[in-house]
């Protein structure tokens, strides 16, 4: 029976370099290609309790840049949307009055799916009878 393989307390120079290039990449197979791995090793060193841990904590500060990011040019974004509301072509601000109004429902539509979760959580946590 294979399970996971020992723990290392660090990882090899050579998964050092290539866990950039796989998180990177947007598939396994180009990741193991653009690194020089096979997969057979990828998946080998996705057993390892040490390569995971670090695959796991890098792919999530990706993630949390990525939504750093994309709220910093949210702002952006709405900024020059609103810019648009003011423009003299009409058909210009039309699209950006249907833009706005429809980017409002979606976020509505958000925060009611948040308070819908939230009440479905604590309507767990309740004693019984309410």
């Amino acid at each position: 029976m294979k399970d996971r393989k020992q723990p290392k307390a660090t990882l090899s120079r050579v998964q050092a370099r290539a866990l950039p290039i796989l998180l990177s990449a947007p598939s396994v197979a180009r990741g193991c290609r653009l690194a020089g791995i096979s997969r057979d090793r990828y998946y080998d060193w996705m057993k390892d309790s040490t390569f995971r841990a670090e695959f796991d904590k890098q792919s999530d500060e990706l993630v949390r840049d990525s939504i750093r990011l994309l709220k910093l040019n949210g702002v952006q974004a709405v900024e020059s949307l609103s810019a648009f509301l003011q423009s003299r072509n009409e058909a210009l601000r039309l699209k950006a009055i249907i833009e706005s109004i429809n980017y409002l429902h979606k976020f509505r539509e958000l925060e009611l799916d948040e308070r819908i979760t939230r009440l479905e959580q604590n309507k767990g946590n309740k004693p019984r009878g309410y």
